[in-house]
């Protein structure tokens, strides 16, 4: 892991997240060559893509790539018991804590006039389950819930398919039946092709009016491309976390969180900010030790080779400062007074209070939902919610006296801006013409 020193200085933060930057991959012309295909040659396109990336060979259709009863009732059937009873405490949970997010329609009654929100489900919409370096099923969780509780008439889920069976991974599958989901709207399609295939639809296969869900590089390029043809919650890129301590801290828990997300994928962020030299040390010695006996320590020590920093700073307010610079997904406080420091902090996906409150929890049963913004984008960006799920469409509902109190100033505005056929349209109510 890096050390910085930013007792004089915060630009050594500053220029490590520039460098991650300029180090992500440009994949852009590979997937427009991608999408190009699927747009063109619909299924022949896609079970192309199956066979050269997923090395399954299936029929250019629709009911080839659809999961079949046969296989969604044996992975439902075969699903650990205990570990069934796991899943449905995160669906629960996750159910419990989105359900206070669905908001009512409201109205605003004023002599003449009544405006208000209507709230209203996307019709369908499409969730990306990843399966490559491991299942994500407790993603699908927090992806499918929401769009359950808003109310989503229709959803269709797609996941690579595993090359042992060709059908979606059966803990996909398994899970896909705890959330009530049924064999017919689940679809073994994976990558960038799996996203224009929900965005643009193909024969026996409708098209989405939203994209949920993280994926590898290709699969948020090809995300980043349907923006504005199909809505999409965000573009999570790797794992960050970010943990605040002082010499309250225990090394090890704090060595274990920092390792906790650096196991993903290989390109994560674990960062410590600590004023304590002393705590600094046992983390970074505490790293290697559990680094060592991890099973997948491959990937987390590349993760903490380009993205793994111990930092140095003054004091707590310069570590909440530097955490509202690098606005990580994961923030960690563990420090003596935790709670005293939530004040300090304007950017993050999401906030862990306390030496108990390890960031695993959050990403299976604390019922928050998981799916947060990286890359910084925390300074504008929440976690996907309910609202995610929903349009709000605006109601205006003038009547005569209404027209006569709102309508002048209305036509004052139009005539300013040079819009004189909107100045007509309400003159005409008003007699004037």
């Amino acid at each position: 892991m890096k050390r910085l020193d930013l007792t004089q200085s915060l630009k050594p933060i500053e220029d490590f997240l520039a460098q991650r930057k300029a180090d992500s991959s440009d994949v852009a012309e590979q997937v427009e060559a991608i999408r190009e295909q699927v747009c063109s040659r619909g299924w022949e396109a896609i079970a192309e893509y199956t066979e050269k990336f997923d090395g399954v060979k299936k029929e250019p259709k629709a009911e080839a790539f659809q999961v079949s009863q046969s296989d969604f009732d044996k992975a439902c059937e075969d699903l650990d018991s205990s570990l069934a009873e796991a899943i449905q405490v995160s669906i629960d949970r996750v159910r419990n804590f989105h359900s206070r997010q669905k908001r009512q329609d409201w109205f605003l009654d004023e002599e003449g006039i009544r405006t208000g929100q209507l709230f209203r489900p996307l019709s369908r919409v499409g969730v990306y389950a990843p399966a490559g370096t491991a299942p994500l099923f407790s993603t699908l969780v927090m992806d499918t819930v929401p769009a359950q509780v808003a109310g989503c008439p229709s959803m269709v889920i797609c996941s690579p398919p595993q090359k042992s069976s060709g059908t979606v991974h059966p803990l996909i599958l398994g899970t896909s039946g705890l959330l009530g989901l049924e064999p017919g709207q689940i679809f073994a399609i994976g990558g960038a092709w799996a996203v224009f295939a929900m965005a643009y639809g193909l024969p026996g296969f409708e098209r989405t009016n939203g994209i949920f869900g993280p994926g590898n590089q290709y699969v948020m390029e090809a995300k980043k491309q349907i923006q504005g043809e199909v809505k999409i919650e965000s573009l999570p890129g790797n794992s960050e976390i970010l943990v605040i301590a002082d010499d309250y801290a225990n090394p090890r828990h704090v060595a274990a969180d920092l390792l906790s997300q650096a196991e993903h994928a290989g390109g994560e962020m674990s960062i410590l900010v600590t004023p304590s030299e002393k705590l600094l040390k046992e983390v970074d010695e505490q790293v290697k030790d559990l680094l060592s006996g991890m099973e997948r320590k491959e990937i987390a020590a590349s993760s903490l080779k380009t993205g793994g920093v111990l930092a140095l700073v003054n004091n707590l307010d310069q570590a909440c400062e530097v955490a509202n610079i690098v606005a990580a997904e994961h923030l960690e406080i563990q420090t003596e007074n935790s709670e005293a420091l939530i004040d300090k902090i304007e950017h993050a996906g999401a906030i862990f209070v306390g030496p108990w409150s390890t960031e695993p929890i959050g990403d299976y049963t604390a019922g928050t939902n998981h799916v947060l913004p990286t890359g910084g984008n925390a300074r504008y960006s929440s976690a996907l919610s309910v609202d995610d799920y929903m349009k709000k469409i605006s109601i205006v509902h003038v009547k005569e006296a209404g027209i006569h109190a709102i309508g002048p100033p209305a036509m004052k505005l139009a005539e300013a801006e040079g819009l004189t056929g909107h100045r007509k349209a309400i003159s005409l109510r008003l007699g004037e013409e």
